[in-house]
């Protein structure tokens, strides 16, 4: 499901350290694709790259949802883990 988010997360890859990071998120979706309260920010930081990149990625998953979910999925909590270096590549 985290090829369905990649395309709304948009990054100031410029930053410096930008392409250093690793953003884990843990999201409730619905049987239906929708996120169900707020998604927790996991190991979270202080430093503003860390904030930059998490607070794009959290509206990226917003911009997401409603995810596109097998048939029969139940309602469940999803880990989500992206990389900054993946998204910045060739930039």
């Amino acid at each position: 499901m985290g090829g369905q988010v990649t395309p709304n997360w948009n990054l100031n890859c410029d930053m410096p350290g930008m392409d250093e990071l690793v953003i884990r998120v843990t999201v409730r979706l619905s049987a239906d694709g929708d996120i169900i309260g707020s998604p927790r920010l996991q190991d979270t930081r202080s430093d503003p790259t860390w904030r930059a990149a998490s607070e794009a990625m959290l509206r990226a998953l917003r911009a997401t949802s409603p995810f596109t979910v097998p048939a029969g999925f139940q309602a469940q909590e999803v880990p989500f883990r992206f990389e900054t270096a993946r998204q910045c590549g060739g930039r």
